[in-house]
């Protein structure tokens, strides 16, 4: 899980999208920081929010070729 602390004028959508490259996990990173619920859409500085790590398909197929064949 990384962490990330915000400055003023931050919105948790973009801040998402740059971590992530797009907007998929935002209804998880929302879920895993409460406290957001509570915040205006811009941020004021030194908010933080977790970012979840996700298993991503191409994050599996990658482990799989490091693996090699089973047989």
């Amino acid at each position: 899980m990384s962490l990330y602390r915000t400055k003023d004028g931050d919105r948790i959508d973009l801040i998402v999208l740059n971590h992530y490259g797009d907007l998929k996990h935002l209804n998880e990173v929302v879920g895993a920081n409460n406290h957001l619920c509570k915040i205006p859409m811009d941020l004021k500085a030194g908010v933080n929010i977790e970012l979840p790590e996700f298993v991503t398909k191409r994050d599996t197929q990658a482990e799989n070729k490091k693996r090699g064949p089973l047989w």
